[in-house]
């Protein structure tokens, strides 16, 4: 009987699939890094399983909403990037922190920790990561020299520089090839945008990010990079890039910038549908075709819809707006 409804099922689904105008077909992502710039230093990405917060801050998102931390970087001890309160929404029994001496030392995280100075290199969870300087060169006083880390992730093939507080400082020459960079730019606390540019010329990632950015001019920034081969985002966003460059439509969180994308999946509690047309619905079926949920978002460009409700299974998301259909499988968690 396990087969025959097994083989009952797969028919359904297929026959689904076909109204519904899904293509199956994809490549199975490896090695997919999904990078959550959530405001201000506040960052974490997604990779084999592993969920790596960097200076969660509770000003920049519900804590209690977004996934445990495996692993929390922390760079240097200032309230808006070491943050107990964000700290203790994400951990749980088996996470780790890694901080600098200076963070251990006040001695408020009870969970394991462990201490990286700049220049110590580690492997932690298959994640390489080192320690690099993060200081101010005229502002001294608020990040003096050797007290905080900006740190330098590699994941498989891709290496990411997350700079911390830091002005434009020698020691970035000798990073070594980066492929995204996290750079600074406030005053006083870090970089004018004149040496925002400056350091992102010497670095040369194939994407910047401009973070912890406050009130400074970023519209200067575009202008003074206009002449360099490097994406650049500002903001809150959500960005995936595989090392193998293949993948499916629904596996991963968008980085088209005009088709709507489901994400993330495989889901857990919530679903967010990205670059949303005017006049959209959102609907969700089972795989015998019942209408579930049917969403009518109030607002372009982004929606969330709270799937904890859901058993665990196949369902299939399906997006319409006047000139598009879209629909993906989605696996509920």
């Amino acid at each position: 009987m396990k087969n025959a409804n097994y083989f009952l099922k797969s028919v359904s689904l297929i026959c689904v699939l076909f109204c519904l105008g899904i293509c199956a077909s994809g490549s199975v992502v490896s090695d997919t890094i999904v990078i959550h710039s959530v405001g201000h230093g506040s960052l974490y990405f997604e990779y084999k399983k592993l969920i790596i917060h960097v200076d969660p801050y509770s000003s920049q998102a519900d804590y209690n909403q977004l996934p445990d931390a495996n692993l929390i970087f922390i760079t240097h001890g200032h309230p808006d990037h070491f943050d107990l309160n964000a700290l203790n929404k994400i951990k749980n029994d088996s996470t780790e922190m890694i901080c600098t001496q200076a963070v251990k030392n006040l001695g408020s995280f009870t969970g394991t920790t462990y201490v990286l100075k700049n220049d110590d290199s580690t492997l932690i969870k298959g994640i390489s990561v080192k320690a690099v300087p993060a200081y101010n060169v005229v502002n001294t006083s608020y990040h003096p020299k050797g007290v905080g880390n900006g740190y330098v992730f590699t994941f498989g093939e891709k290496r990411i520089y997350v700079a911390g507080d830091t002005e434009n400082i020698p020691e970035m020459k000798n990073l070594g090839k980066i492929d995204i960079a996290f750079l600074p730019m406030n005053l006083p606390y870090t970089m004018t945008v004149t040496a925002a540019a400056t350091a992102a010329k010497i670095i040369k990632p194939d994407i910047l990010y401009i973070y912890h950015f406050g009130t400074s001019d970023t519209a200067s920034l575009r202008n003074m990079l206009s002449d360099q081969k490097m994406s650049i985002r500002m903001g809150k966003s959500v960005y995936s890039e595989s090392d193998k460059r293949e993948v499916t439509s629904s596996s991963i969180a968008p980085n088209n910038e005009n088709t709507p994308s489901f994400y993330p999946n495989p889901v857990r509690d919530y679903m967010t549908i990205y670059n949303l047309n005017p006049g959209s619905s959102i609907s969700l079926y089972d795989l015998f075709g019942h209408l579930l949920i049917k969403q009518y978002p109030q607002s372009e460009g982004e929606h969330r819809m709270e799937l904890k409700s859901m058993l665990p299974g196949m369902y299939i998301m399906k997006y319409q707006d006047k000139q598009l259909v879209k629909s993906s499988l989605i696996l509920k968690e």
